[in-house]
């Protein structure tokens, strides 16, 4: 077997010259006795197949060749080439690796055979190198209020199988997401970690790749910084217009809970935000929340209503939503929900607000 055939073919060509024989006068009534010729031309390979040719010629026509390696039959008779070659295909794991008789057996249509044979040589496969190659790992941090969006580019020779981050030495207790989002940096993977839980100040952040090899490598440590007072932390009730968080002027992220409201399941409630956006400036809202999150964030007036288009998925896990304003500075309000809320704790987000 040879998964691939990288051998080199030594081919020897050999004719094989046969005497014919019949009368002396040239009559051509006389019966034809005469064998084909045979040619072996080469022997190659490309891609797993190995491709058999033979030149054969006769005093009135070859009919067939049939090729044999080692004295048996290589499949059904040979087909003619354009170029009149005879040519016969097969998998070149049929071959085992050693030396080898190919003989081409050639035939006419008076059933006279010639056969012309040489040596070729199979090397054995390659052995398999192993995989002692670690993947290549370069993390990263965005954020240390409410939620935080950890990102690792993560490359291998081969293929990276899984990545895991830790905080302070404990696994954040899931496998990172590859980034789907062609606006996100190639070979990109991250998790969404709620900061809720630790204290303030500086914590240890790294990523653990690991290849389907089974070597692993720990990217440098990056630090996250987690102040849990950088920005508004939502209060309810804040379900209406009436009751919305006020967004200070310098405020630049907001965190907050779509909480569940009734039922088994429920629906997800209503979280807003009032702001005053300057003249002539684009207020621009990020919304980070846990994977696969179905929540929304619009910017409405004082009615209610909607003063952006649709969000814009800009990165994984990140939804953005832009709005101009005109000649005069205005109180906005952002508007934050989701159709349902049954998150096994996975209800968050973060807001991160900018003018441009």
């Amino acid at each position: 077997m040879f998964a691939s055939l990288c051998c080199r073919l030594a081919l020897a060509c050999l004719p094989l010259m046969l005497a014919a024989c019949g009368g002396d006068d040239g009559s051509p009534s006389r019966p034809d006795t005469d064998p084909p010729s045979v040619l072996l031309a080469t022997v190659d390979s490309s891609d797993g197949i190995v491709y058999l040719h033979a030149t054969a010629r006769d005093d009135v026509q070859v009919a067939s060749v049939r090729f044999k390696i080692d004295g048996n039959n290589v499949g059904e008779d040979a087909v003619q080439d354009n170029d009149g070659t005879w040519l016969t295909e097969l998998d070149a794991s049929a071959i085992p690796a050693g030396t080898h008789i190919l003989t081409a057996v050639a035939s006419d249509s008076s059933g006279n055979s010639g056969e012309g044979t040489t040596r070729f040589v199979v090397a054995p496969p390659a052995a398999a190198v192993p995989d002692t190659t670690p993947p290549v790992a370069a993390a990263a941090v965005d954020g240390g209020f409410g939620l935080a969006k950890l990102t690792v580019i993560a490359t291998d020779d081969v293929q990276v199988s899984s990545v895991l981050f830790y905080v302070d030495g404990q696994s954040t207790g899931s496998f990172a997401t590859r980034s789907f989002m062609a606006s996100d940096p190639a070979d990109q993977y991250f998790t969404v970690l709620d900061t809720s839980g630790l204290a303030d100040g500086p914590h240890r952040v790294f990523a653990r790749v690991t290849d389907t090899s089974g070597n692993r490598t720990d990217s440098a440590e990056v630090v996250m910084a987690v102040d849990h007072a950088a920005g508004l932390a939502e209060a309810e009730p804040d379900d209406t217009l009436a009751g919305a968080n006020v967004v200070a002027p310098g405020q630049a992220a907001v965190t907050g809970t779509i909480a569940r409201v009734g039922g088994a399941v429920g629906l997800g409630d209503v979280d807003f935000y009032r702001l005053s956006v300057p003249a002539n400036r684009t207020l621009v809202v990020d919304m980070l929340s846990a994977v696969y999150e179905g929540f929304f964030v619009q910017v409405v007036d004082a009615d209610g209503q909607a003063l952006t288009t649709d969000q814009l998925t800009t990165a994984s896990n990140v939804e953005t939503v832009t709005w101009a304003n005109g000649g005069a500075a205005r109180d906005v309000y952002l508007r934050v929900t989701s159709p349902y809320a049954d998150f096994s704790g996975r209800d968050r987000y973060r807001l991160s607000l900018r003018f441009e």
